[in-house]
């Protein structure tokens, strides 16, 4: 099943160019996976109190024609792919009949109190209807692997407004570190992978490695170096 919704872009969702940023997309995307499990009662309204929860795992968006302020978005999305732990949705943005944006997301369902996965089961794949042999497109490796040296890192502390439902970091609040490190410009390509939570007041280390116009960026823990988060924007 394709689920469909739409969103209007707004004057927090633009750059200083009037042209949507990655962020505003991805919190789109995110937003459709949400009302697209409300509809089968797996949503966040009806999991939390059952000790379960969705967390995601990578972002990998691809944007094609970068959209500009009060523009009507259309936004699909269909679960492309299923493991025993892991979930697949894939995301098509249109504006009017035009493609401006492809993205691919890989999610786990996981025990609140415990953190640890749950098994998907048969029931609950099927009533997402999936798209099994569709894909938003071919997507490259997300096994990032870390760079041995980087050129700049910055200390960035955990804000009480970075935390989401879930207890940690919000996922979109890890592309804010990014660009707090990066040149001011708004790449096309953005993948994210994510390793382990950041919890509030944490101290935390953002790392940036340029090379030919692509950014990897290492988001790590400053009081064990442990790596939390890869990003690979270009």
């Amino acid at each position: 099943m394709i689920f469909k919704t739409t969103f209007q872009t707004g004057f927090c969702d633009i750059n200083k160019d009037k042209k949507i940023t990655n962020r505003a997309i991805l919190k789109y995307l995110e937003e459709c996976s949400g009302r697209h499990s409300d509809t089968v009662k797996n949503g966040v309204a009806d999991i939390i109190d059952d000790g379960i929860t969705w967390v995601l795992l990578s972002w990998n968006l691809k944007v094609l024609n970068r959209p500009s302020y009060n523009s009507e978005l259309s936004v699909h999305t269909y679960i492309s792919r299923t493991t025993k732990l892991y979930v697949y949705r894939d995301f098509e943005v249109y504006a009017g009949d035009t493609l401006v944006a492809v993205a691919q997301s890989v999610w786990i369902l996981v025990a609140t109190k415990t953190m640890r996965p749950v098994r998907l089961s048969d029931d609950l794949i099927a009533s997402y209807n999936p798209e099994y042999g569709r894909s938003a497109f071919d997507f490259p490796d997300t096994g990032l692997k870390e760079s041995e040296t980087y050129d700049q890192v910055i200390d960035y502390y955990i804000r009480k407004t970075d935390i989401d439902i879930n207890d940690h970091v919000h996922n979109l609040n890890y592309l804010d570190m990014a660009y707090e490190i990066m040149p001011d410009i708004e790449p096309d390509n953005v993948i994210i992978v994510y390793k382990k939570e950041i919890k509030y007041k944490t101290d935390v280390l953002v790392s940036l490695k340029t090379k030919d116009n692509t950014y990897q960026i290492k988001v790590s823990s400053k009081e064990n170096n442990q790596t939390n988060t890869l990003m690979l924007l270009w």
